[in-house]
């Protein structure tokens, strides 16, 4: 089942972080950041199946080198609290193949680069050996300005102030839901995915009569595990596997989050059940 997955996060000086890092840790490569005069070296990180960068027609030719790319938007911000990047989290879906994945990835991230006019430094990533096969996913690290021909220069504003950003996300995220159905369906595959929240999607179906779809989806909506508490799960199932013991979650998220997968699949098999006696049809006897 396809599952939609967008989310999007600033990389903030404030916060400690570095638009040169982020780049070096999604692409698992080596960055020399000359503001921060440290090397971000994460060569050693599996899982980055492909990288690529998409500019703006007409962007300087560095803009195809990571590190040139990135240092230059380190270099362009003069505040502390500056926000160099922007990161666009991205669930592909696992019935693609990974050449349509590849293509779904640029054809979103080239979006941003038509609507925005940034650079996208896009990696593609495979499931954690130790986690779910099914979590295909992807970062398109964006620059917050606008790259022309003499280099980075204003900000993408629309994407931060109260009055458009959540306009403009709303519009990509329906985007992202649009070109992940256009996938599917180009893949022969039945699934869809939708940006809605469960609440809409299940008015949505009550509205047209399908309660078979409403009652699938009145369930709670599955808890993102985040960087600390996935490191943690994955020791955890790792020790469990070597003790020969039943795994058990050790964070508060992992526990709700094998909760609720819990309730959708017991909801699951519910409703084979039904389908199964409906289409059974009722009981006749013979009379003598």
């Amino acid at each position: 089942m396809a599952i939609y997955h967008l989310v999007v996060k600033v990389v903030q000086r404030s916060a400690g972080r570095s638009a040169t890092a982020a780049a070096a840790f999604r692409a698992a490569c080596v960055i020399h950041c000359e503001r921060e005069g440290k090397t971000h070296n994460y060569t050693r990180k599996q899982g980055v199946v492909e990288g690529f960068i998409l500019a703006p027609e007409g962007a300087p030719a560095w803009a195809q080198d990571r590190a040139a790319l990135w240092n230059a938007a380190e270099a362009r911000e003069r505040r502390r609290d500056g926000v160099p990047a922007r990161e666009w989290e991205l669930g592909l879906p696992a019935e693609l193949s990974l050449a349509d994945r590849r293509e779904l990835t640029r054809a979103f991230a080239q979006a941003l680069v038509a609507r925005y006019g940034v650079a996208a430094d896009v990696t593609i990533h495979a499931p954690n050996r130790d986690g779910d096969q099914r979590n295909w996913h992807a970062h398109v690290l964006t620059t917050t300005r606008r790259l022309g021909t003499e280099g980075l220069t204003s900000k993408t504003r629309e994407l931060d102030a109260p009055g458009t950003r959540s306009g403009e996300l709303r519009i990509l995220r329906e985007l992202w839901a649009d070109l992940q159905n256009a996938a599917l369906a180009r893949a022969g595959r039945p699934e869809r995915v939708d940006h809605r929240r469960l609440a809409v999607q299940r008015e949505a179906a009550l509205a047209r009569g399908d309660a078979a779809k409403a009652e699938e989806l009145d369930r709670p909506p599955e808890v993102k595990l985040g960087v600390l508490a996935s490191g943690a799960e994955r020791q955890a199932r790792r020790r469990a596997e070597r003790e020969g013991r039943p795994y058990v979650s050790v964070t508060d998220r992992g526990e709700l989050t094998q909760a609720v997968r819990q309730v959708r699949e017991a909801w699951a098999e519910l409703r084979k059940h039904k389908k199964r006696a409906r289409e059974a049809g009722p009981e006749t006897g013979q009379g003598g």
